[in-house]
């Protein structure tokens, strides 16, 4: 690459334009800082991890929803798997339900329901979920 000589106008505009993003920058740190300490004190008073809540705002920032799912699975793989087997049980009982009718059998699928029901709950309960709109 050629070295170019630069006047003085070209000189001022690249003086300037350092110093806004020398500012700007310095500006972006203070924000981050700001926002580490709210998020800190927040994770503190819900009783979460800050980095779960970190990951919240980076997900919303940059509109990828998709990866939520392996998100969950991450944050909390017990709560996961908890979710995975209560859906997976409720569907089986839901099947049975369904290719037994008129007369279910009932001594299957009561059991199914409560399995998939209370592993839900308590999925739930470690997400911390149930209580989300309790205030």
């Amino acid at each position: 690459m050629a070295v170019k000589n630069f006047n003085d106008s070209e000189k001022q505009k690249l003086i300037q334009i350092i110093s806004q993003g020398s500012q700007v920058l310095g500006e972006v740190d203070d924000l981050r800082s700001g926002l580490r300490d709210t998020v800190k004190s927040i994770a503190e008073e819900l009783e979460l991890k800050p980095a779960l809540i970190n990951k919240a705002i980076s997900i919303a920032h940059k509109g990828n929803y998709q990866n939520i799912s392996d998100d969950s699975y991450i944050t909390d793989q017990v709560a996961f798997w908890n979710e995975l087997l209560s859906v997976i049980v409720t569907i089986i009982g839901s099947c049975i339900l369904t290719f037994t009718s008129p007369t279910p059998t009932m001594h299957y699928v009561f059991p199914l329901y409560l399995i998939g029901s209370s592993t839900l709950c308590y999925a739930s309960y470690r997400r911390r979920n149930i209580w989300k709109y309790s205030r």
